[in-house]
């Protein structure tokens, strides 16, 4: 718990300094990052086992690569 009130309120104070000087998506796309690394940050302090993307992109380029090496 207090992982997420650290990074709200470091992303808060981010958020206020950025707002007027950069272009409103950009302010945006930070924010939903900040709320994705304190998502993840938290259930993996929690220690909640997270799946692995290796086997999905292994799956979806391993034919594409044995295509384009002709095997």
């Amino acid at each position: 718990m207090i992982f997420i009130i650290c990074l709200m309120i470091i992303s808060f104070f981010q958020i206020k300094a950025m707002w007027g000087k950069v272009n409103p998506g950009t302010v945006a796309v930070y924010g939903l990052l900040m709320t994705t690394a304190a998502v993840i940050g938290s259930l993996l302090i929690s220690g909640v086992e997270l799946p692995s993307h290796n086997e999905y992109i292994s799956k979806f380029f391993e034919p594409i690569g044995k295509t384009l090496l002709g095997k």
